[in-house]
């Protein structure tokens, strides 16, 4: 009997989780907190110890976040969560973490310990939405055509309270009579300052087409510069005789 008593005493010692700490599915949780997020940064210290944290955002908008010390400061050229998003990281040497919204207010869920957690987090920015959009974006195009003698621009339009992203763009046109050497399409008002995409017109005559086509396509796609800031593709002049020029521009607001 002696012997029963203690083998049920072990197995139940077994089966009991520790007090500090719960798995599940390959994930050993040790403590959560929460991070209430506005238009005025925040932030809070990580609620316990592992290299792995999960952040969920439950909404109702984006949240950008920084990991740091107990000064951190976000911006909104943090890292996105968009709503009823999740990001999973590994943290080393990090104390705590901050957020921020554009405009209106966010909850962050901030769980950390070691594994891998039970759910499943895409991509920042993959989230799923209208027409593959993340969740609570406004899909906007731009677009214009010219003669090409003349500059031209596609603007991927802001909004109050909201980041423009762009995704990508196109542009082509014919050549001047007299060849340029070299000219250039730019992208304005995103993240970290102008992009620039040169290319050469490789010889004279107004029928003959730019050689090649400028097609670029950002995966993930690129925030503005700051909320309520337009991004602007602009075509150059291409001088007198060029017959046509077009550029498109695709993102969306959120």
């Amino acid at each position: 009997m002696r012997w029963i008593t203690a083998w049920l005493v072990a197995a139940l010692l077994w089966c009991t989780p520790a007090a500090h700490a719960q798995q599940a599915n390959g994930f050993v949780f040790n403590a959560a907190t929460s991070l209430g997020a506005t238009s005025v940064t925040s932030n809070v210290a990580l609620p316990g110890s592992g290299q792995r944290v999960l952040l969920q955002n439950t909404g109702p908008n984006t949240a950008f976040m920084v990991f740091g010390t107990s000064g951190v400061v976000a911006t909104t050229s943090g890292m996105p969560i968009f709503p009823n998003g999740c990001i999973f990281m590994t943290v080393t040497s990090w104390t705590n973490i901050a957020a921020i919204t554009s405009a209106g207010t966010a909850i962050i869920l901030i769980s950390q310990g070691e594994g891998t957690p039970p759910i499943s987090c895409g991509a920042v920015g993959a989230l799923p939405g209208t027409a593959g959009f993340p969740s609570g974006a406004t899909p906007i195009t731009a677009s214009a055509t010219g003669t090409g003698v003349a500059a031209s621009t596609a603007t991927l339009a802001l909004a109050a309270g909201k980041t423009t992203y762009i995704c990508g763009f196109t542009w082509t046109g014919t050549n001047a009579t007299a060849a340029n050497t070299a000219t250039a399409v730019t992208v304005t008002g995103p993240i970290s300052g102008t992009l620039n995409y040169g290319f050469p017109t490789l010889v004279a005559g107004a029928a003959v087409p730019n050689t090649p086509a400028i097609n670029v396509v950002f995966s993930p796609c690129i925030p503005a510069s700051a909320p309520a800031t337009a991004i602007v593709v602009n075509g150059p002049a291409l001088g007198a005789g060029s017959t046509l020029a077009t550029i498109s521009a695709s993102g969306y607001q959120l």
